[in-house]
């Protein structure tokens, strides 16, 4: 067993640790790393997770409210669950960040390695989010299967069916990081330097292994839902043309269309807005998840580009990259709100309450500076 290595293990400070001379220096300066970070990830990314936090928060309780329990609907409750876990562990991780930048030379007289502390708690939002991942091509699968063949699916996808679904995507991630979590951990170690110990980054030998095959599984299955949420995507979009072209006939006064083909492309309103919710939300993912298969296969293909290479170069990129998965894992409730009726009316049900207090200030106010003007 030995302690983490700080090149292996400091994501945030580790271009400055870096000192030996190279004949292919890194194109990022600590200098603009430094600001990049201080920027970006103290400003935007903090704002972000922060933000990601409140709203899957209300995601679960609108929906509870609601109360209404289908397949999609549980699909959608389970990946604000895990979306929040996303955003919770990487807003404790900018405090562990931000504490880190501001105290600088003075960390040492804490008794925790703060950058180690934020490494964990990186893994844990990585965990969360491969599942959300996974719950979101499930989300994809069933809609679009159910949609291109609704003959088939229509009862396939039950609500127990998608619990169980749920749970064991839940389940199955929890499996799969096991083995390199039970390799790294947070110990007590005694530092001569303070002459106090300190809870430092252990890990043990074979963590090395571990890593390599987790991120290698993470490439294939990670690129793997690209390509299967790009098909179901499409597949959506073309059924969603089709239905707006059958409505549009139809509303022309045109009745040529066969009941066979009709069939296959006339929606309820509420079942066209959940296939549109679940078009967004497919749509978001894919956008928001390319820069991660891209930089993922960089680093496999460009030796350098990596935290022991350009490291300055690469965490500049790393960091891009994370502000589309926390930009991902926050917004889905701008779709659920335009969407879905309920979701909306409950919404505006439980900030009532808010907005009349912010609109009876409002009228005091204007109605002081009418006495004032008098």
């Amino acid at each position: 067993m030995q302690q983490l290595s700080k090149v292996a293990m400091d994501q945030w400070n580790i271009s400055r640790e870096l000192t030996s001379v190279d004949s292919d220096p890194d194109p990022i300066s600590a200098d603009v790393k430094y600001l990049f970070d201080v920027i970006i990830t103290c400003g935007l990314h903090t704002s972000l997770v922060v933000f990601g936090s409140v709203t899957n928060i209300l995601n679960v309780i609108i929906f509870s409210r609601i109360g209404v329990m289908d397949s999609i609907t549980i699909s959608f409750v389970a990946l604000s669950f895990t979306d929040f876990g996303v955003e919770f562990m990487n807003t404790a991780e900018r405090v562990c960040m931000i504490f880190s930048l501001v105290l600088a030379a003075d960390e040492r007289e804490i008794n925790v390695d703060l950058d180690a502390l934020a490494y964990t708690l990186t893994w844990y939002a990585k965990i969360s989010y491969d599942m959300s991942v996974f719950i979101t091509v499930f989300i994809a699968v069933q809609k679009c299967c159910c949609v291109a063949l609704p003959f088939h699916f229509s009862d396939v996808f039950t609500p127990i069916k998608s619990i169980v679904i749920n749970v064991t995507i839940v389940c199955g991630f929890l499996v799969y990081h096991l083995p390199v979590m039970a390799n790294q951990d947070l110990r007590w170690r005694f530092d001569p330097r303070t002459n106090s110990s300190r809870l430092v980054m252990w890990v043990t030998k074979e963590r090395s292994i571990l890593l390599s095959i987790n991120d290698f599984g993470r490439n294939i299955y990670i690129t793997a839902s690209q390509v299967i949420v790009i098909i179901c995507l499409l597949i959506l979009v073309i059924k969603l043309r089709k239905s707006s072209a059958f409505r549009r006939t139809v509303a022309s006064g045109d009745e040529s269309t066969s009941k066979e083909e009709s069939s296959k492309v006339k929606f309820s309103t509420r079942d066209l807005n959940v296939i549109k919710s679940v078009t967004y939300v497919a749509a978001l993912f894919v956008a928001c998840t390319i820069p991660s298969v891209a930089l993922a296969y960089c680093r496999q293909f460009i030796p350098k580009f990596d935290f022991t290479g350009h490291a300055n170069l690469f965490l500049v990129v790393f960091r891009v990259r994370n502000t589309f998965i926390y930009l991902c894992c926050a917004v889905n409730i701008f779709i659920y709100y335009r969407f879905n009726t309920k979701f909306r009316e409950e919404t505006k049900i439980l900030f009532r309450p808010f907005l009349l207090r912010v609109r009876l200030r409002r009228d005091q106010k204007e109605a002081a500076k009418g006495d004032e003007g008098e």
